[in-house]
């Protein structure tokens, strides 16, 4: 009989335990569902190029298609489409310049009806290719570098105040073992690399911007 009820009161802590794990993990999940109400409508603006590097100019809207999935992800934020930006930034003849002014951003931001931009900043950028190792004049070893520095801020649009901020430092490197003449030029796509390095940059500001942005009231 006494280990009956030793079995059962065992039996008991393992099923709080257990209860208590799935009642931590929905709490989690049900965290993550902000009202429509309490998130803010968000337009995420073309990064700007400040590196000094002309490279990074064809990665701006790379790196805000990026940015807008990954926020659209955490769903804390209501986002508009990037053709309406777009069209609005041609309109205000601003998508060639390259670089966003904040104050040209607010401006942007109430033409297009949102509460809050999102503005980016590329401020570094490298992606090159580097011959590490040849062996006569047949085998060429290439190696293949993208690095970025990338910031961002959510800014309202009305009292320019910053809501929330986000940053990424990364790098990524591929290897190739070509087999062509010295001085040729084969193996992988540069483009892909970099978008691989946006993409996880992207992913890494959406989550600090979640979870430092100031609470819609």
């Amino acid at each position: 009989m006494i280990l009956f009820r030793k079995f059962r009161i065992q039996s008991m802590k393992v099923m709080l335990v257990t209860m208590f794990l799935i009642l931590m993990s929905c709490g989690s999940l049900f965290e993550r569902q902000i009202p429509l109400s309490e998130r803010w409508i968000v337009g995420v603006l073309p990064a700007s190029n400040k590196s000094g590097n002309l490279l990074a100019n064809q990665y701006s809207e790379t790196l805000q298609n990026a940015l807008i999935d990954e926020l659209h992800t955490t769903q804390r934020f209501r986002l508009i489409e990037r053709a309406k930006i777009s069209a609005m930034l041609s309109e205000m003849k601003l998508q060639q310049l390259g670089v966003i002014e904040t104050s040209q951003a607010t401006e942007l931001g109430k033409l297009l009806g949102v509460e809050a931009v999102l503005v980016t900043d590329i401020q570094a950028f490298k992606n090159e290719k580097v011959n590490s190792l040849k062996i006569g004049s047949v085998v060429k070893i290439q190696k293949e570098i993208a690095q970025a520095s990338i910031h961002s801020r959510l800014i309202h649009v009305q009292t320019g105040e910053i809501l929330g901020t986000g940053d990424a430092d990364g790098n990524l490197e591929s290897g190739n073992s070509i087999n062509s003449p010295a001085g040729g030029s084969e193996g992988g796509s540069s483009q892909n690399l970099v978008t691989s390095l946006l993409n996880q940059s992207a992913k890494v500001i959406s989550q600090k911007m979640t979870k430092n942005v100031i609470p819609k009231k």
